[in-house]
């Protein structure tokens, strides 16, 4: 069984920070935030889809991967839940990610809240 886990981007700081319940329950020394957590204005949640890369690392959404040769995509997420991966440019071999599974022979290189990516929107 796949582990619901999340991550939240941090809009004031631009820096990613860990989530969990137990963090914002009251005053946290580690983050300094209070006892909810405020998403949407200040926090983008991000969640981890279940999958890992070629090294090892977690996919979470808005993440940025980059195949062998240099084709590069990004994990996107629909209304209910459905992530996916799209294109950046114009892929060499477009069946690489026909299947969401593909994005595990890919390697993570960043994500775009700290590597914007002209015309994605999320």
């Amino acid at each position: 069984m796949v582990e619901i886990k999340f991550e939240a981007w941090d809009k004031t700081n631009k820096k990613m920070i860990p989530w969990n319940r137990e963090m914002f329950s009251d005053m946290s020394p580690v983050t300094g935030y209070g006892d909810e957590f405020p998403t949407g204005e200040f926090f983008i949640l991000r969640q981890f889809v279940g999958l890992k890369d070629e090294n090892g690392e977690e996919w979470y959404y808005a993440d940025i991967g980059e195949f062998e040769n240099g084709d590069r995509f990004y994990i996107g997420c629909q209304d209910w839940l459905e992530f996916f991966a799209e294109w950046i440019g114009e892929p060499k071999e477009e069946c690489q990610i026909q299947d969401f599974y593909d994005i595990c022979k890919a390697k993570k290189i960043g994500n775009v809240f700290e590597n914007p990516i002209k015309g994605v929107i999320l």
